[in-house]
C-alpha cells in the first residue's frame, strides 16, 4: 500500500475507491464490489486511487579504507540537514551507520519514524560519533538491510563508496529503490543521483 497520490505507481491506497471496473480472473475476493455487481447483475472489482510509499533510509558509511573518514563532521551535518527536511515534509525515515552497536543488529539502525522526538532521537545517535568509533564493512550492513526487507523506496548515501558497495547499490537499485549521494560541492550540501563506479562487468551508469 502507498500512502501519497501519484498518477502512475504500482502501489494503491485502499481507502480511496475511485470506480469500479469488470471482474477479471485473478482479482482478489476481498476488492468485488458487492453493491455495484448487484445493480449491473455482472461482478465488479473496486478500483482504488493510485499511490506511492514515501520514506527515506539515511543511510552512513564511517569508512574511509582502514580508517574513520575524515570527513565526520561534514556527513554529519549533511545527515542532520537531512533528517530536518524530511520532518518538514512529514516523510518517516531510518537511518543505519556502520559502527556497532548495542541492539539486535551488528550495527547501528534507528527505525523508521517521524516527527520531531524521531528527529530528536536521530540528531542524539549522530552527536555520539567519534573517530574512535570500530567500523564494519558498509557493504554488509547493506546486504543485512536488504536481507531483512528494510530498504524504503529512497536511500541517501553519506561517506566514501568502493566497488563491493557499489555491487550491492546495484543489486538494490534494480528493484526500483532511488539512491541519492550526499557530497559537498564548493562548501555547500548537495544530493545527487547515485553513478556506480566501474563494477567488473557491469557498464557504468550515467544520470543527467
Amino acid at each position: 500500500f502507498g500512502d501519497v497520490f501519484t498518477p502512475h505507481s504500482l502501489y494503491s491506497d485502499p481507502f480511496q475507491i475511485v470506480g469500479t471496473r469488470g471482474y477479471v480472473a485473478g482479482d482478489r475476493f476481498q476488492d468485488i464490489h458487492w453493491k455495484a455487481s448487484a445493480r449491473t447483475g455482472d461482478l465488479q472489482t473496486k478500483q482504488f486511487a493510485p499511490s506511492t510509499q514515501k520514506e527515506w533510509l539515511i543511510a552512513i558509511n564511517l569508512s574511509d579504507r582502514y580508517a574513520i573518514t575524515g570527513r565526520l563532521e561534514s556527513i554529519v551535518s549533511q545527515a542532520a540537514y537531512m533528517m530536518q527536511l524530511a520532518v518538514k515534509g512529514d516523510i518517516p525515515f531510518s537511518m543505519v551507520i556502520n559502527t556497532r552497536g548495542p541492539g539486535a543488529t551488528p550495527y547501528f539502525h534507528l527505525p523508521s519514524g517521524s516527527g520531531k522526538p524521531h528527529m530528536q532521537r536521530g540528531l542524539e545517535l549522530l552527536s555520539a560519533l567519534s573517530t574512535d568509533d570500530f567500523t564494519m564493512p558498509f557493504e554488509l550492513v547493506l546486504q543485512h538491510m536488504r536481507s531483512r526487507q528494510w530498504i524504503p523506496p529512497v536511500i541517501l548515501l553519506a561517506g566514501e563508496l568502493n566497488q563491493e558497495i557499489d555491487r550491492v547499490l546495484m543489486q538494490i537499485a534494480s528493484g526500483g529503490t532511488q539512491i541519492l549521494e550526499l557530497t559537498t560541492l564548493n562548501e555547500q550540501g548537495v544530493a545527487s543521483r547515485w553513478n556506480m563506479k566501474s563494477v567488473p562487468g557491469q557498464p557504468i551508469t550515467r544520470s543527467s
